[in-house]
């Protein structure tokens, strides 16, 4: 498994992904270090940025697969 994430604007680490929470039709993706980051929440949003959504619901489904 990958250990970015690699979004339209910006790739994460994917150890600095505090907790992801998960609403209707988007993601919050809140980060643990700021230090290279210049905001600790990222939201993605499933009609603003529907590419950038399907690439974290791929990764949030594959983490479901690993337990």
């Amino acid at each position: 498994m990958s250990r970015f994430i690699k979004l339209s604007n910006m790739i994460l680490h994917i150890q600095h992904v505090n907790r992801i929470l998960i609403k209707p039709n988007k993601y919050n993706i809140y980060m643990t270090d700021r230090i290279d980051t210049y905001q600790d929440s990222i939201e993605i949003c499933a009609t603003t940025q529907p590419v950038d959504y399907m690439i974290v619901k791929k990764w949030i489904d594959n983490c479901d697969k690993m337990k």
